[in-house]
């Protein structure tokens, strides 16, 4: 979905509530990208939602991005198949960079941008970029999402509890 307000790393409340009627209408997976920045990413009713995936593959050069955190992600889904439905049983985030304009900072340790060339982020800029991710995910309301950084990946578990999963617009 091309959906959602640009350079704003939390999707607004109309956006939130459309993206999850796409779940409630029989969706299995909602990602969106319109921001150019990541967004947070929840399980809605059991299934993910990507609010903004950034611009994993495409680098910008615009000045609107103000205090816009140039990240992105790329996701791997794991999925089964139960009692005839899938199901998103976890998922993988890895960071990428790509501002072309200025290199990333971590303290003083460098990451340089190369223009129009995504990088996948390495430690200690993918903890960064992955744990702001965590941070904007967990601001969600009903969110009860698990998240486990795991060295240079998030791993994105379902809520433990088939109750918590049912969860959402409530």
């Amino acid at each position: 979905m091309r959906w959602g307000r640009e350079y704003t790393h939390f999707p607004g409340e109309k956006v939130i509530a459309e993206l999850r009627s796409l779940i409630d209408a029989g969706a299995d997976v909602v990602l969106a990208h319109q921001a150019h920045v990541p967004q947070g990413i929840e399980y809605y009713r059991g299934k993910p939602i990507f609010y903004s995936l950034g611009n994993y593959l495409m680098g910008t050069v615009t000045r609107r991005n103000g205090k816009a955190k140039l990240y992105g992600y790329i996701p791997k889904m794991h999925f089964a198949l139960r009692d005839g439905k899938i199901h998103a049983e976890k998922i993988e985030i890895f960071a990428t960079y790509n501002d072309n304009r200025q290199p990333m900072y971590v303290g003083k340790t460098k990451l340089p941008y190369r223009r129009f060339v995504t990088e996948v982020a390495k430690n200690p800029f993918a903890e960064v970029v992955l744990t702001a991710i965590t941070q904007w995910s967990r601001q969600l309301p009903g969110n009860a999402a698990l998240f486990q950084l795991q060295g240079e990946k998030l791993e994105i578990l379902p809520p433990p509890d088939k109750s918590d999963r049912q969860q959402g617009a409530q």
